[in-house]
């Protein structure tokens, strides 16, 4: 597996245990596979990755949650994925385009580009005068989809 391969599957667990947590507190591995789609052996050997990381904490036969450091990473990841949706917007693109670009992209994006693209997203923003519900960000917590879905695998 190609390392953008493998760090794109790493934000897909950390993701979806970040969202699957929230509504159950410790996530059952089984759950997580039926989120993702995937084998429960799978599941096993990605987990005891990510916690070998530091990012999860793991508990066999009774589930997994984010570490401290899993709660950080799941930020950044939401960071990306948000401001990626709101550039997509920006140039035009559907909400729905936006969201599926944004999570390809987000993790193969280098801290430099991500900055960059984020300073660019932000200033074009202030000068154009799109507020956050231009760039859909203020529906992250309603019920109908929006940029939640941007959390989405």
């Amino acid at each position: 597996m190609a390392k953008g391969d493998r760090r794109s599957s790493r934000w897909k667990y950390i993701s979806a245990i970040s969202r699957l947590g929230e509504a159950k507190g410790i996530v059952h591995t089984k759950d997580l596979a039926d989120e993702l789609q995937v084998k429960p052996a799978s599941v096993t050997q990605m987990v005891k990755r990510l916690a070998g990381e530091g990012l999860l904490e793991y508990h066999p036969y009774q589930g997994v949650r984010l570490s401290e450091l899993g709660v950080e990473e799941a930020g950044r990841i939401r960071e990306r994925r948000l401001v990626l949706t709101q550039f997509f917007r920006l140039i035009g693109l559907s909400e729905d385009q936006s969201i599926s670009q944004a999570r390809e992209m987000g993790s193969r994006l280098s801290r430099e580009s991500f900055s960059r693209l984020k300073t660019l997203v932000e200033r074009a923003r202030r000068e154009t005068g799109i507020d956050d519900e231009d760039c859909v960000v203020l529906r992250l917590g309603t019920d109908d989809g929006g940029i939640a879905k941007a959390m989405e695998t």
